[in-house]
């Protein structure tokens, strides 16, 4: 299974000195695999953007531990969620993209997105699994423990 990782923490994967964007993206070159698709991976690229972050999820998934989940199968799932879901966030692309990509593992500093990969009504079997240590180094391996094991089943 994948990590997704929210526009919103992007850049902290690209800085030297971020602990919590070293660890994610040492732990997607070990033994993690990330997944963008859809309105995601057109955000990562957009005004708000972060070339850099571009840059190196290009380079993850020339490597094999990166994939660029079909544009069309996300956005299809993304504008039936935006008719029929209840959301506390407004990221119909993240759970669209958990959804068809089977990612129960993310990061993200968005409080009500977080909820809703945690919401058993929209993500399940397994539930989503957050990463979010703002810079807590016993929260960071916690999470990092987290993501892992759910991304080893299958």
């Amino acid at each position: 299974m994948y990590l997704i990782i929210d526009n919103n923490v992007v850049h902290c994967c690209v800085k030297r000195n971020d602990p919590d964007g070293t660890a994610i993206v040492d732990w997607v070159r070990q033994t993690g695999q990330a997944v963008a698709g859809g309105g995601l991976l057109r955000e990562y690229g957009g005004k708000n953007g972060n070339f850099d972050f571009v840059r190196l999820f290009n380079q993850l998934v020339s490597a094999g531990r990166a994939l660029k989940w079909p544009d069309a199968e996300v956005d299809d799932r993304s504008s039936a969620l935006k008719n029929t879901a209840y959301l506390r966030s407004n990221d119909h692309d993240i759970i669209a993209l958990a959804q068809v990509s089977g990612a129960r593992a993310l990061w993200s500093r968005d409080k009500n997105l977080r909820r809703d990969f945690s919401d058993k009504a929209l993500i399940d079997n397994p539930r989503g699994r957050m990463y979010f240590p703002e810079g807590n180094p016993k929260r960071r391996i916690a999470g990092l423990r987290a993501i892992t094991r759910v991304c080893r089943k299958v």
